[in-house]
């Protein structure tokens, strides 16, 4: 299936094109249709699977650029992930301005607040920045439509539960949930329950990484 069979404005598909993204993936395929009908998406699959562009396009795609106020949150486990994103809005918006804030720790928090006070369209956050940010009303996430979980299985093993839990309880006005994991257990699915009602589920393979990923694990100290 190719993007340009989707619903997707020209800009983002002249963007697509001009980045060598032809076809869709299988999660793309299936999260896009479903993402672009409205409802709320919970998936399962493995990493690198074309997941970030999957839900970027149809947030990009329902983005209001006249409004100068927060539409979408994306909420991921770490500054390096955060960074990705970003990187992925910025190709894909080549030919059409959607502003955006990457909020993370070990940066500069005066630069970050002074993104914040553009008012962009999306912001994507680690946790632990956005709720210091969000404590010293910085930021109100309060009028955000969209919320994006993105590796939700890594933000739990990171101990950033209580925090998600406070974050989504400021979002009044959401109209769509998309929450990504590689991993599915009981916590995971109690945390779903708790901020969505209803919800279409996706999963795609069964193993947490793809077969060519090579691991090894290396024991050091805390201080290292």
């Amino acid at each position: 299936m190719l993007f340009s069979e989707f619903w997707l404005k020209a800009w983002l598909l002249r963007s697509l094109e001009s980045i060598g993204y032809t076809e869709v993936t299988p999660i793309q395929a299936q999260v896009m249709k479903i993402a672009l009908s409205g409802k709320n998406i919970v998936w399962q699959s493995q990493t690198w699977t074309g997941k970030t562009a999957a839900f970027l396009l149809p947030i990009l795609n329902k983005i209001d650029t006249n409004k100068k106020t927060l539409q979408a949150l994306i909420l991921a486990p770490t500054r390096e992930l955060v960074v990705q994103i970003g990187e992925e809005i910025r190709n894909l918006t080549k030919f059409y301005w959607v502003t955006f804030a990457c909020l993370y720790g070990w940066a500069s928090p005066l630069i970050q607040k002074n993104i914040l006070k553009k008012n962009p369209a999306i912001v994507i956050a680690t946790p632990g920045r956005l709720m210091d940010f969000m404590n010293q009303k910085v930021i109100n996430i309060s009028v955000a439509e969209y919320f994006i979980l993105d590796e939700v299985d890594r933000m739990l093993d990171m101990w950033f539960v209580r925090d998600i839990k406070k974050i989504r309880a400021h979002l009044k006005n959401v109209k769509q949930t998309y929450t990504f994991s590689a991993t599915m257990n009981d916590e995971m699915k109690a945390i779903i329950k708790d901020h969505i009602s209803t919800y279409e589920f996706i999963k795609i393979g069964e193993g947490v990484t793809v077969d060519k990923i090579h691991h090894r694990y290396l024991p050091i100290e805390h201080e290292q």
